[in-house]
């Protein structure tokens, strides 16, 4: 029976081994298969912590294709394994991605009550790394809460303690959303070199969701300075990104039309 399970248990790690490996690849549709499947592995044996670690993952792949409810309702179920098992890492990761759950849906200070709990715990942990992405989450929440003056404060200290523990991840995401602080401000200059470091930064992770988003971004900043031949590069790695994954998104087509719009002001420059 102990050899039983112990197979299952490594058959259930094998699949989500796997579905890290597809996540890594943007296979969202093989990643959750066999995260799925190991969720129905680690749930027949009973292993709690696997069953909360897999159901993080799968909440992650919702986050990703725009499903928040589907993401909350993931990390909801995290959360209360990991408060049966006295998981405090477990806890305090369900409680920050449940912030961005509620972040996704709009919801910001709900998001905010969530990150905050999970930031006293990270703080209480001695967690840097987490705690790092954490600032970010709240600078986030707060930049859509129009409250910049916060926003300034959580991305700072994002900064800080990425520059600090040399966690580029944290920097990478600093300066992103300092970038769009920048432009919300009309600085555009200065958001672009904030966004050029935030890419640099994603094409060492070899992130590809957020080196597109990011991208974007500074693609946008380009064309608001009229610098077409450097935005539309930029642009179109964003929309061959999003053909490959989305396809039928909405959002595909306000690219699509704003990339035209961009592409026919080129144009009219060189007439």
């Amino acid at each position: 029976m102990a050899r039983a399970i112990n197979d299952l248990q490594g058959e259930s790690a094998a699949q989500g081994n796997m579905g890290l490996v597809y996540r890594h690849m943007d296979d969202l549709v093989m990643a959750r298969e066999h995260y799925t499947n190991a969720l129905s592995l680690a749930r027949k044996i009973q292993d709690r912590i696997g069953e909360g670690s897999v159901l993080n993952n799968l909440g992650i792949i919702a986050l990703s294709e725009g499903k928040s409810e589907e993401a909350q309702t993931a990390f909801q179920h995290r959360l209360e394994l990991a408060k049966e098992v006295h998981d405090h890492r477990g806890e305090s990761v369900a409680l920050l991605n449940l912030g961005e759950a509620y972040s996704l849906q709009g919801k910001l200070e709900e998001a905010v009550d969530y990150y905050l709990q999970a930031l006293k715990m990270f703080q209480e942990r001695g967690d840097q790394q987490t705690l790092a992405l954490t600032y970010g989450g709240l600078g986030n929440a707060y930049k859509d809460m129009d409250n910049i003056e916060q926003a300034l404060v959580y991305y700072r200290l994002q900064l800080q303690l990425g520059i600090e523990k040399d966690y580029q991840q944290a920097q990478g995401n600093a300066f992103h959303g300092l970038g769009q602080i920048a432009m919300l401000e009309g600085d555009i200059q200065k958001a672009v070199s904030y966004y050029a470091q935030a890419l640099e930064i994603a094409q060492v992770f070899q992130e590809k969701e957020w080196e597109a988003t990011t991208a974007w971004d500074l693609g946008k900043a380009y064309a608001e300075l009229g610098d077409y031949q450097q935005a539309l590069p930029l642009l179109q790695k964003t929309i061959d990104y999003d053909l490959r994954r989305a396809a039928n998104d909405p959002l595909v087509d306000e690219h699509l039309a704003y990339f035209a719009a961009i592409e026919k002001k080129k144009i009219s420059l060189q007439e």
